[in-house]
């Protein structure tokens, strides 16, 4: 196996400093460390192939130094190259070149240079980067994958077996979001970024929202309200709500691991330089997350989670786009419980003809007319739903809209279809008393 590591040096010859190939071989070797022979480059006395290319940029006082430095290794030196000590010698070489231009050489001439602007020094090919690269990307791959496991096996068998699908929305289901073409094959997480899954165990919530009302009614309270009362407003984690008790692992500290692997990963899959220090804090994140993350997965078991629990953590959890799809779910249970409602009402107050509904603003606007008493509170509020259900059933613009904004919208309908619930099961209960059938709704709601 051959590594080859290109470097491009420009240098201005005003400056009079290595304005010929031999001035600048011996500008590398300035470290005294370095010594250049013919074709071998020599560093703490192991040598290393060596070949320059040079010459003037036309009608610039800049002249170039394109310079290649290789290291052979054997096959059974290959297998593990990292602990090779040509290969560790190999690597100071390198870094040895860089400090005599980054300032950090042993004499000035480099140093010099940089800081009057009259010297560049890229880095044009770096086999160590690819060889790093490849050796860590298979440890994030799994580990990966490995939160994936724990995320999907937490959602589907703690959560339900629903959460993937159920609240997809229409648009994304009808081309106006386009999905990986494997999105089937691999499941949803798959289509999740690599920190967007830290978000399904790190990212802190409240299991309630504060509404007004619930402020309203701790004004007259003592002045000590019960932990219990309160604590599902604190905003708190998947993890510190269910793992933290069975599992002796600082959620922060994980969550800033994930954070740093994530940084790395960018670094792989943007092409970007990747070292050998990166590649060995690859190997020491995966080898300290591995072990915390699979004890996760062997506890899954012993959480349990109620029912009311489990729609409030997948609403937390949810997407931009997910959320859309329960809005829009639960916007039409609102909107069928209202049309039963004034189905019974205008029986019994025998209104001829109220006509087709277009929204549940629109159904509370008819009913009101008619005599129907609702409040402000329900109509200002219904006012802001219906508003936000036309923007987002006319446009795929989903993250132009905070989640926090549309789960909010998500809480006031949840209260308005208890109580609209209530009200319609009451006339329904009223018009059983007086024998009228409203099942049939074309004639309780003739349709334009």
């Amino acid at each position: 196996m051959e590594l080859c590591t290109e470097f491009l040096i420009h240098i201005d010859k005003r400056g009079g400093i290595a304005t010929t190939d031999d001035s600048f071989k011996n500008l590398l070797m300035s470290n005294s460390d370095i010594k250049i022979i013919n074709k071998h480059i020599d560093y703490q006395g192991k040598k290393y192939s060596f070949a320059m290319q040079s010459g003037d940029i036309q009608d610039m006082e800049v002249r170039f130094y394109h310079i290649f430095i290789k290291l052979e290794l054997k096959i059974e030196e290959e297998q593990n190259c990292f602990e090779d000590e040509k290969f560790k010698s190999y690597q100071k070489l390198l870094t040895a070149v860089k400090q005599i231009f980054y300032g950090k050489g042993t004499r000035d001439d480099g140093r010099m240079l940089l800081e009057n602007n009259a010297v560049s020094f890229e880095i044009l090919w770096d086999d160590v980067s690819l060889l790093c690269s490849q050796k860590a990307y298979p440890l994030i791959y799994k580990i990966e994958n490995l939160m994936r496991k724990l995320i999907t096996k937490f959602m589907l068998v703690n959560i339900g077996t629903e959460w993937e699908t159920r609240n997809i929305p229409d648009a994304m289901k009808n081309g106006k979001i386009k999905m990986k073409t494997n999105a089937r094959e691999t499941g949803y997480l798959y289509q999740r970024d690599f920190i967007e899954l830290s978000d399904y165990l790190f990212k802190a919530y409240p299991m309630k929202r504060c509404s007004i009302n619930d402020l309203m009614e701790t004004k007259d309270a003592p002045e000590s309200i019960p932990y219990e009362k309160l604590k599902d407003y604190f905003l708190i984690s998947n993890w510190d709500r269910y793992f933290k008790s069975i599992l002796d692992v600082d959620s922060e500290k994980l969550k800033k691991q994930w954070k740093e692997l994530y940084d790395l990963r960018c670094d792989i899959a943007h092409n970007n330089l990747f070292s050998l220090s990166n590649y060995n804090q690859v190997v020491k994140l995966t080898d300290e997350l591995t072990p915390k993350i699979q004890a996760a997965i062997e506890k899954l078991d012993e959480i349990q989670i109620d029912s009311e629990d489990r729609e409030r953590v997948f609403e937390a959890n949810a997407s931009p786009e997910e959320l859309v799809g329960i809005f829009l779910r639960m916007y039409n249970n609102l909107f069928n419980i209202l049309l039963d409602l004034a189905a019974g009402y205008s029986f019994l107050v025998s209104i001829p003809r109220i006509g087709r509904f277009h929204s549940i603003l629109h159904i509370l606007e008819i009913l009101r007319a008619n005599g129907y008493e609702t409040s402000d509170e329900a109509f200002k509020e219904l006012k802001g739903v219906t508003y936000l259900r036309n923007k987002l059933t006319h446009s795929s613009q989903y993250w132009d809209y905070n989640p926090s904004f549309i789960s909010g919208h998500i809480y006031i309908i949840k209260k308005w279809i208890d109580f609209f619930e209530s009200e319609a099961r009451k006339y329904h209960e009223l018009c059983i008393l007086n024998e009228t059938d409203y099942s049939n709704t074309d004639d309780a709601i003739p349709q334009d």
